[in-house]
């Protein structure tokens, strides 16, 4: 994938976490399904429950469907080859 990087920011109210990311990378980036694509999340989800959210890629041709889990973004589809992820996810810790 070469070089990436990540950047986000988040929203806490009360035991709900809202949060934004965005994942460049110098060539492309990929993700398979099941895998994780973000950890160290700023507060881990409530124990064994999952929250979803939505992820694009930066062309804009393909939409995931991230489950967060502990402090761990996974991707419950795969993301195709593309040079950005970005995404919300709100959860409950």
């Amino acid at each position: 994938v070469g070089t990436y990087s990540s950047s986000g920011i988040y929203t806490k109210v009360g035991r709900l976490v809202t949060i934004q990311f965005r994942v460049v990378g110098s060539t492309s980036i990929a993700v398979t399904s099941g895998s994780n694509f973000i950890t160290g999340l700023p507060f881990a989800s409530s124990s064994g429950v999952y929250f979803i959210g939505s992820a694009l890629n930066g062309g804009a041709t393909f939409s995931s469907n991230p489950i967060v889990l502990d402090s761990i973004i996974y991707s419950a589809e795969a993301v195709t080859a593309t040079n950005a992820i970005n995404g919300t996810m709100t959860y409950m810790v």
